[in-house]
């Protein structure tokens, strides 16, 4: 099993979104809101932010 922090998942999402011309905070709220491009940096920013927010 592999295992990210928090820190980690950040710093990802923070070069995902710089590629589309975001910042973190709107990378992450449109990832919340389902308005990210329908493309593979669209989906690694949603998968990122679906672990941010995992909470077992």
């Amino acid at each position: 099993m592999i295992e990210v922090t928090h820190e980690q998942l950040v710093q990802m999402i923070e070069y995902e979104a710089e590629k589309l011309g975001l910042s973190f905070d709107e990378a992450v709220e449109r990832a919340r809101n389902g308005t990210l491009p329908k493309n593979y940096i669209g989906s690694g920013i949603q998968s990122y932010v679906m672990m941010l927010d995992y909470k077992p």
